[in-house]
């Protein structure tokens, strides 16, 4: 009578409902709290959920994405249906499992991670690719993302082949920081940039 579900990296809370969070998990597709109890979570889409997002403008439009690439989908009503939302990204990408996604902070920009980083401006239209593959290795994809808070240009990505690198242009050129950086390769590793100092 023990149900233990485990939570990927990617949950995303209601900036008007701090009840109502998001999150994908493990076989048991993406998970919507609903209420105050502990027994308030309702499944919304299915898969291994992965990746979530709120739309900043408007909480009732919910990003959640099932494992592999461009399995992306959109919700307008609060997470009641959803539709699916890759268009203009190349579902033969390699990829980490899980997908990196999000939006930068203070900005309506959505980010999305395969192999190479993918930008929608206003969370509503097609995906554009902004970068070339960032992994080393054939095959090897990003399996952490970040945007600093102090500048929305600035990003971060970890590849599951080791490797750590920067941008401070929003994408458009990248410089490699470290490699051969440990780790399980298969899902997403969070990466975190000092709120302040983003260098």
């Amino acid at each position: 009578g023990l149900g233990i579900v485990q939570f990927y990296a990617g949950i995303s809370v209601d900036p008007n409902n701090p009840e109502r969070i998001y999150g994908g998990s493990q076989d048991n597709g993406t998970l919507k709290k609903i209420g105050p109890g502990k027994g308030d979570w309702i499944q919304i889409l299915g898969g291994d959920g992965d990746a979530t997002a709120i739309h900043p403008n408007d909480s009732s439009t919910i990003y959640a994405e099932f494992q592999r690439s461009g399995n992306l989908h959109r919700s307008m009503n609060g997470g009641n249906s959803f539709t699916w939302f890759s268009s203009g990204i190349n579902v033969n990408d390699p990829n980490a499992f899980i997908c990196p996604l999000m939006f930068a902070p203070g900005t309506t920009s959505l980010y999305y991670a395969t192999d190479r980083i993918y930008h929608n401006a206003n969370g509503d239209s097609n995906w554009t690719e902004i970068s070339g593959s960032l992994a080393g290795n054939p095959g090897a994809a990003i399996r952490g993302f970040a945007i600093a808070p102090s500048n929305s240009q600035v990003f971060y990505a970890g590849t599951n082949d080791g490797r750590i690198l920067v941008s401070t242009n929003g994408g458009s050129r990248w410089d490699l920081r470290r490699i051969d950086v440990p780790g399980w390769p298969r899902n997403m590793r969070q990466l975190a940039i000092h709120p302040e100092d983003h260098l």
